[in-house]
């Protein structure tokens, strides 16, 4: 039922508040989607949720609180963001970790927190949109 809900906000959010395709490029993250995907990728709805994913979809922590399983992080290069579209790495029901080379991790968020932090990213977006 949580699951429904957040879909069913998600998509409401979205259509209350939608994107102002014009000015993507001005959304966190979109250095990166740029950068694997190409700018005109941007033109597209899907832009903003893998523009959120980039930047907010997962984070680096130097350790595992349990006992998880993990996978090296796929490809090479400095930049997690653009190493986890090259990838084609999403939010999943449960998290993923990765390693890096430096023995970090790299934690993807699940989707159910993924999608707070998307509905939350489309609003505050769209009232910095009405401000300017």
């Amino acid at each position: 039922m949580k699951q429904i809900f957040t879909v069913f906000s998600s998509v409401l959010v979205i259509f209350i508040f939608p994107p102002n395709l014009d000015a993507q490029v001005e959304f966190p993250g979109s250095d990166a989607v740029t950068k694997v995907m190409g700018v005109d990728f941007l033109d597209t709805d899907a832009a903003a949720e893998l523009c959120c994913f980039a930047k907010y979809g997962w984070h680096k922590s130097a350790i595992l609180k349990f006992n998880n399983s993990f996978v090296p992080l796929p490809n090479n290069g400095d930049g997690i963001a653009e190493r986890l579209l090259y990838a084609g790495v999403t939010p999943q029901i449960e998290e993923q970790f990765f390693s890096l080379e430096d023995g970090s991790f790299v934690i993807v968020s699940s989707i159910d927190n993924f999608d707070k932090v998307l509905d939350r990213f489309l609003i505050n977006y769209s009232v910095n949109e009405k401000n300017k």
